[in-house]
């Protein structure tokens, strides 16, 4: 009796994890109809790649201060 509730409980356990979608670090992976990935951001490429943009803009320009007085990228 006890094997089968170990078994049910693996299936119920292993169902559930196939069952979420794929994670890349924090964004669920996002594909088209071919399997293609497509932005997570928004289905509009142009607002996911100004989003894009603007992200590594915001990064470089608040780029912290060493103790030097310099940006760490120096």
């Amino acid at each position: 009796m006890k094997k089968y509730v170990l078994i049910s409980l693996m299936i119920i356990k292993f169902s559930v994890v196939i069952a979420q979608p794929e994670k890349l670090i924090y964004h669920n992976i996002k594909t088209d109809a071919a399997g293609k990935i497509i932005p997570w951001f928004s289905d509009d490429a142009g607002k996911a790649y100004s989003n894009a943009i603007m992200s590594v803009w915001h990064f470089w320009d608040t780029m912290r201060i060493d103790m030097n007085g310099l940006p760490y990228y120096m």
